[in-house]
């Protein structure tokens, strides 16, 4: 009793197939990807790496522009970032009025 093979399979679709068989076979061949060369290449590429390049925090150029300066030495939560720093003092003054309007406004019962 013999055993047939996949490959036996495709040989004779190569063969005897008709041309959308081929052509689906050829696809499939061209693109199916050899799983054990993957791993040995993934493997070299893990083994080349080293991890304590990777534990530094990277902080680009791009990144210094959004974020505001921060006090190191601050004792309280309020004192981390100053304020005028981050916010125009016109930007504050009309969040201060829209603040002020909001207390003032009687407040619904739940």
């Amino acid at each position: 009793m013999s055993v047939v093979t996949q490959e036996d399979k495709d040989r004779l679709r190569m063969k005897f197939g008709s041309k959308r068989q081929q052509r689906s076979l050829e696809n499939y061949k061209r693109m199916h990807a050899d799983t054990d060369a993957l791993k040995d290449k993934l493997k070299g590429v893990i083994d080349s790496m080293s991890v304590e390049d990777h534990l530094q925090p990277v902080v680009t150029t791009s990144d210094e522009g959004y974020l505001p300066p921060i006090n190191r030495a601050a004792t309280t939560v309020d004192d981390v970032y100053n304020l005028h720093a981050i916010v125009s003092a016109v930007e504050l003054a009309s969040l201060k009025n829209e603040a002020i309007k909001i207390l003032n406004e009687p407040q619904e019962k739940m």
